[in-house]
């Protein structure tokens, strides 16, 4: 991937990200020295992938559309793509090469579930599509998450794509009869079309298409308990209902321990680049600045599965230090002494 793009990105984001500009720029061009470390800011900075797969009619399609559609995906620089479907006879299973596997089931998760999510390469998200025809839907929660080995989030995902949308164009037709929606009129769309309450079926229908009978029933409810409540919090509401908030934190936070891995792997690399080439005094000063310490404490924190402290004292410091000291596997010690470091030089800023 060039550098244009990627490293403009992260070059605005200051000493809190590795520029990708920066870091191509640490040898001399034409040098030895300057192809490997182009070879490390290629493997860095290459376009992160993100697959959305699973059996066929689970929902891939709906799922790639609401996490393309989202604005916070939009500013990951990461690819969405969809593969062919798992389990398909007589056709071999797609590559699950991506960074971040988005695996897509809908109700329980089959044997060949099991097998594609734990055969992944990269971070798997799990995600349980058409939730709102689900029954029980957090005992198969807690069930696909128990076979999966990881929790996954449930998704109504034409609610959250009409959401995000800004459909229907608005709720106050359904304002008036939403006391008179029972749980019995939704439990199909045709009985909530003929149901015998005071909005138009051609209202009634658009509500549906917009968020299905789910979405009707949530609406109702928060109108039923609240009548003032404008489009804007209804929307808010769906939303949350819909999981779209959960399912699209996932995927970013998967994105953001991919791009740690990577960054954190660099700065190994360009370590050992520079106790290799003598003439490697850029790449020194460059691990010992701000960007390089940050990046390197981040990338040690996603290792440990951790987040940063907002708000870090000498304490904090000293607690890193006894990690450090006390870490039973040295892969521990490296990263404690990587997050210590950057606390330190946050508090010497």
């Amino acid at each position: 991937m060039g550098g244009d793009s990627a490293g403009g990105n992260r070059e605005a984001g200051g000493d809190r990200d590795i520029s990708e500009g920066r870091v191509r720029a640490l040898a001399p061009s034409g040098t030895v020295l300057r192809r490997e470390v182009d070879a490390e800011a290629d493997a860095c900075f290459r376009e992160i992938r993100i697959q959305v797969t699973g059996r066929a009619g689970v929902g891939k399609t709906t799922v790639r559309s609401v996490l393309s559609a989202h604005h916070e995906l939009r500013t990951t620089d990461a690819a969405i793509e969809e593969t062919a479907s798992i389990d398909v006879p007589r056709v071999p299973d797609p590559e699950l090469d991506g960074d971040v596997v988005v695996y897509v089931v809908a109700g329980d998760a089959q044997a060949v579930d099991i097998d594609a999510a734990r055969g992944a390469r990269g971070v798997v998200v799990p995600v349980l599509a058409k939730a709102d025809a689900v029954d029980r839907l957090q005992d198969v929660v807690d069930g696909v998450s128990s076979k999966l080995g990881c929790t996954v989030h449930p998704l109504m995902g034409t609610i959250a794509i009409s959401v995000m949308s800004s459909r229907p164009p608005t709720f106050e037709p359904l304002r008036e009869s939403a006391a008179a929606v029972t749980p019995e009129m939704l439990l199909t769309p045709e009985r909530f079309l003929r149901a015998g309450i005071p909005m138009s079926k051609q209202s009634r229908a658009e509500l549906v298409r917009s968020v299905e009978v789910a979405g009707v029933g949530i609406a109702a409810r928060a109108l039923t308990e609240s009548p003032g409540m404008d489009d804007a919090t209804v929307r808010l509401l769906l939303a949350e209902k819909s999981g779209l908030d959960a399912v699209v934190k996932a995927v970013r936070r998967a994105v953001e321990d991919v791009r740690a891995a990577r960054q954190g792997r660099l700065l190994v690399r360009l370590n050992q680049l520079a106790a290799r080439h003598q003439e490697a005094m850029e790449i020194e000063r460059y691990l010992a600045s701000d960007e390089a310490v940050f990046a390197g404490m981040r990338a040690a924190l996603h290792t440990l599965g951790e987040s940063e402290h907002p708000n870090p004292t000498l304490a904090t410091v000293r607690s890193w230090r006894e990690r450090r000291d006390t870490a039973l596997e040295p892969a521990a010690a490296r990263a404690a002494t990587a997050v210590g470091r950057g606390y330190l030089r946050m508090l010497s800023r």
